[in-house]
Parts: structure tokens; C-alpha cells; sequence
């Protein structure tokens, strides 16, 4: 598994079920959820911040489905 690193400086194993979860909360389709999650945790690296995998999610996510990336960048602002 790859440790990415949480913005508090600690290092944890990527999840991708967290990227699938986050995305379906922000109102995408489960099927649109998994795409991208399959698309993120291929191009997850050793030591990648959070705050990049969310940035990536996000790019990714204002391709499928504008309302979801509007509603993950707001969620964002306050996580």
C-alpha cells in the first residue's frame, strides 16, 4: 500500500474507499465515485499530500459532474 500524508504532518495508508465516500457524499453517482477512485489511486505516489489527492478528486470530479464538484469544493473550504 502507499502512506500518503494528512495535513497534520502524519502518515497513513491511501484509502480509496475515503475518495468514494467523499465523492458520493458530494452527490455523485456510485458508478462515477468508482471511476474516479480507480483514476486516483493510479496516480497515488508515496508521500502525496491529502490536500493533492483532493485537488486531483476535484479536477477529476468537474469532468463528470459539476453540481458534485461544486458541493466537494464547498465541503472542502470547511473540512
Amino acid at each position: 500500500m502507499v502512506n500518503i500524508e494528512k495535513r497534520n504532518g502524519k502518515m497513513e495508508q491511501f484509502q480509496r474507499v475515503k475518495v468514494i465516500v467523499s465523492v458520493r457524499k458530494a452527490g455523485a453517482t456510485e458508478e462515477v465515485a468508482q471511476k474516479i477512485a480507480d483514476e486516483v489511486e493510479s496516480k497515488v505516489h508515496e508521500g502525496m499530500s491529502t490536500a493533492k489527492i483532493k485537488k486531483l478528486v476535484l479536477t477529476m470530479l468537474q469532468k463528470q459532474s459539476k453540481k458534485a464538484a461544486g458541493a466537494f469544493r464547498a465541503y472542502r473550504k470547511h473540512a
